[in-house]
């Protein structure tokens, strides 16, 4: 797994609310393409395709704890701690 900061490729990427529930909300000032949530310790927990500059995320089946999301766009990677209550 190879995180990249945000800096590297100057995408922005806001993620909310953090701390989340069941659903994380995820806007980008470019086009997304996937994202991915890992733990930790690096083990994917989900992933998936997005389409378009901002998405809800369903993270029902996630367990509370720490992650890191990873979200692609048109302009690069962007990595964010996230927190799951």
């Amino acid at each position: 797994m190879s995180l990249t900061s945000n800096e590297e490729f100057n995408v922005s990427l806001e993620v909310y609310p953090n701390v989340f529930d069941a659903s994380l909300n995820v806007d980008a000032d470019t086009q997304l393409i996937n994202y991915a949530i890992y733990t930790t310790s690096g083990s994917i927990v989900q992933k998936g395709s997005l389409n378009g500059k901002s998405a809800t995320l369903s993270t029902e089946t996630v367990d509370a704890g720490m992650y890191i999301l990873l979200g692609n766009t048109k302009a690069g990677s962007v990595s964010k701690r996230i927190i799951k209550q």
